[in-house]
């Protein structure tokens, strides 16, 4: 999963541009929050619940988006089949305070400064189509990742004329969400996967509306991609257990695998 996050071109952005290292930093202290909660959850040690909220504020003051950790701890929980009860509620309410509270200022000032650059006004329910065609847009991408820009533009006249893939990203998208909450039992791995990309991606996704000259972004997947690579390599250690009869069947896949990461 790791190699497959890092050699994906859809990083190319978050890496390559000097204006997007806030993108590796608030990743990186993201990442080091999730694994402190774990280790708490793991062994009950609080010197790592108190490291995972200072590396979730340094999170924050790295980029914003980062205020929907709380959400992933919860999805954590229910990926390890964790009850929600008074004492994982309890657990939340230091990163909730400072998730509400980071929120809240990069909405004011993000506001005042004007800092989004000038484009079309997506508002409800345009937002709604948007944040539909995103969802798709990332999906693939992630696993065809050809014509990649560094600005996909709105298209001519949106708001005012929407194109008819819109309406059918929706319809997609709902029929997805209803295979995901019918299968929930028997596919929790891809529930988890699709759903960390859904809720990591969600400040950026369209659904909020906001000004911009552009409708998607690479980097704007940077971290929810983390959660379709994980399906990916349980997906493949999943068809090398299935079929470890099969000797060649291994090495084919495994081959197949590093000319594809290879390319």
């Amino acid at each position: 999963a790791a190699l497959f996050f890092g050699v994906h071109p859809l990083r190319v952005e978050s890496v390559a541009w000097v204006t997007e290292r806030k993108d590796v930093l608030y990743v990186f202290f993201f990442m080091a929050s999730l694994v402190g909660y774990l280790l708490f959850r793991k062994a009950g040690k609080i010197s790592a619940y108190i490291l995972s909220i200072l590396f979730f504020g340094l999170s924050c003051l790295a980029k914003g988006v980062a205020v929907v950790l709380p959400a992933i701890l919860i999805l954590i929980d229910y990926f390890q089949r964790r009850k929600f009860g008074r004492k994982a509620g309890l657990e939340k309410i230091p990163y909730l305070l400072i998730s509400l509270g980071v929120g809240l200022i990069a909405y004011v000032l993000q506001g005042h400064t004007r800092s989004v650059q000038a484009g079309p006004a997506i508002l409800f329910p345009n937002n709604i189509l948007v944040g539909c065609y995103s969802i798709l847009f990332y999906l693939f991408k992630t696993i065809l990742p050809i014509r990649l820009s560094a600005l996909y533009p709105y298209p001519e006249g949106f708001p005012g004329s929407v194109p008819v893939y819109f309406y059918l990203a929706c319809v997609a998208v709902a029929i997805l969400v209803g295979l995901l909450i019918g299968q929930r039992k028997r596919l929790r791995v891809v529930v988890f996967g699709v759903s960390f990309m859904f809720i990591a991606s969600l400040p950026v996704l369209g659904f909020i509306p906001m000004i911009g000259p552009a409708i998607t972004a690479d980097r704007y997947v940077y971290l929810g991609s983390i959660g379709l690579t994980y399906i990916f390599a349980l997906g493949v250690a999943w068809l090398c257990k299935k079929r470890k009869d099969l000797v060649w069947f291994g090495i084919a896949l495994l081959g197949l695998l590093a000319l594809v990461i290879g390319s």
